[in-house]
């Protein structure tokens, strides 16, 4: 769940503003029961921020494990 008050993770520079930008914006619908465990794709790791954020707040709602899939490695 973006914030539109996001910058995209490629417009900015590699380090803490790329961290901070998605830090506290992922959220989870607790509609139904979460899953024991969950796939997370993302298109580009960088630094990770995204990855690891999107990871605690499933984390916080229940999965118990999470695997991420990346699709390519930026720079």
């Amino acid at each position: 769940n973006r914030s539109a008050s996001i910058s995209a993770q490629a417009d900015l520079e590699v380090g803490p503003l790329r961290q901070a930008n998605v830090l506290g914006n992922f959220t989870v619908s607790k509609t139904e029961q979460m899953p024991r465990a969950v796939l997370l794709v993302d298109d580009v790791f960088t630094t990770g921020s995204t990855m690891r954020d999107a990871t605690r707040a499933l984390r916080e709602a229940g999965a118990e494990r999470v695997y991420g899939f990346v699709l390519a490695l930026g720079k």
